[in-house]
């Protein structure tokens, strides 16, 4: 691209048919490639390609040390079914330091796994963005958050 300057290039590559000898001793043919990543941006800027916008994380997050194992199942669940960022508190932090850490990463959903909602098979879904919250059963969540 000429709008990038004296490094224009954006991808390298070729053959590298000595590289696996040098270190392992065996005489293979190889070739290979790689993206320049800060090239890549910028050819993207220069052609004014637009990046989608980065859906908010939904926090989970433990009521209590008690309720950890099923925020761990809620968050596993909930990597599973969605692209969106999942973030669960792996620092042993209290309800209100997640609460701080959600709101400080722009968060758009905590879903909080409280023992006495759990035995309803329900969570607190507090919306950040609201400043809402409301118990929600577990077989919602996903129609909720997605």
């Amino acid at each position: 691209m000429k709008d990038l300057g004296a490094q224009n290039q954006i991808c390298g590559g070729g053959r590298y048919d000595n590289l696996i000898k040098l270190f392992s001793g065996l005489d293979e043919p190889a070739v290979g490639f790689a993206f320049g990543f800060d090239r890549l941006l910028d050819a993207a800027e220069t052609q004014k390609v637009s990046m989608p916008e980065e859906e908010k994380p939904i926090v989970v997050s433990p009521a209590s040390e008690d309720a950890r194992d099923k925020a761990f199942e809620i968050a596993a669940y909930l990597r599973r079914i969605t692209a969106r960022r999942i973030e669960l508190d792996l620092m042993n932090r209290k309800l209100g330091r997640n609460l701080e850490h959600a709101s400080n990463i722009n968060a758009s959903f905590v879903v909080i796994v409280g023992l006495k909602e759990l035995k309803e098979n329900k969570v607190i879904l507090k919306d950040m963005q609201q400043s809402t919250q409301k118990e929600v059963n577990l077989e919602e969540i996903a129609k909720i958050l997605l």
